[in-house]
């Protein structure tokens, strides 16, 4: 039985994208299921690391952990890694560093794989200053994270307990020549990615190869929602289908799946039908 919800890990890798949450021993209130919450606490992060072109990501564990940790000293049995995805509201310096030399560039193998390795090495250190070889590690990650998260997972594959990744980017390209034969064979079938079918991050080249499972879900539509020709509005109806908080959860805190075989749209596609819809 997992330890945690599928709902949990989706809240835990949604708060990673926002900068006020980077913020060592700040509990957090995080929805388990159907109105149910249970108390995490951030007790490290990475942020903004210059060496791995803007890797984020928190470490967290359950807040009745942490409080045992105090008085008892020891390792942590339990661990939770959600590492960010791309930012928004940048500045043009830092979408050139943020998007197109580490995001795009990591993804398309244009630049060397900071992020992923700068990952790992954060991975190692806190192994050891807050785990010991029972640890139980889960990680998850939204966007560009969960590509960051594939590349780990593929990197030790036997080290995480839960593996469960949110509209991810396609890491595939981050996996050596060893590790796509491997994946190939679905040696890595315990990494999930539940996505939007017409989420266009996940159908971005190489559309034909994808790390672990992929689970298309149901997703939130937005109300009333005015689409104008202009950056703004057409970034959020692109965005609201890629969005982390877009999916929905049954009662228990599992996802709802999506079970027709409805073909994904293309970037190309919804922008023609924006603009159809306008005539």
């Amino acid at each position: 039985m997992k330890r945690y919800t599928t709902q949990a890990l989706n809240e835990i890798a949604y708060i990673a994208n926002y900068e006020k949450f980077y913020i060592k021993n700040r509990v957090l209130s995080i929805e388990i299921k159907n109105n149910k919450f249970k108390n995490f606490r951030i007790i490290d992060y990475i942020n903004s690391d210059k060496k791995a072109l803007g890797l984020e990501a928190l470490l967290l564990v359950e807040n009745s952990q942490f409080l045992l940790h105090k008085i008892t000293k020891q390792k942590y049995k339990h661990l939770i890694i959600s590492v960010r995805g791309s930012v928004n509201n940048l500045n043009i310096t830092q979408i050139l560093y943020d998007w197109f030399l580490a995001d795009f560039g990591e993804l398309t193998a244009l630049s060397k794989p900071r992020q992923s390795q700068g990952l790992q090495k954060w991975i190692n250190k806190i192994l050891k200053q807050y785990g010991y070889s029972k640890t139980k590690i889960a990680i998850t990650g939204h966007s560009l994270g969960g590509a960051i998260v594939q590349k780990i997972y593929a990197n030790h594959p036997t080290l995480f307990e839960q593996s469960e990744i949110f509209s991810s980017a396609n890491g595939y390209n981050l996996l050596s020549d060893d590790q796509k034969i491997k994946n190939n064979n679905h040696e890595y079938s315990n990494l999930i990615n539940y996505f939007n079918p017409k989420d266009i991050v996940h159908n971005m080249p190489p559309a034909d190869e994808y790390v672990g499972i992929q689970a298309k879900v149901k997703f939130k539509q937005p109300k009333n929602m005015q689409i104008k020709i202009n950056s703004k509005y057409l970034y959020e109806a692109l965005d609201y289908q890629h969005n982390a908080s877009s999916f929905i959860f049954e009662k228990n805190g599992s996802i709802k799946f999506k079970i027709d075989n409805s073909k994904p749209i293309s970037a190309s596609q919804l922008i023609l039908k924006i603009k159809n819809s306008l005539l």
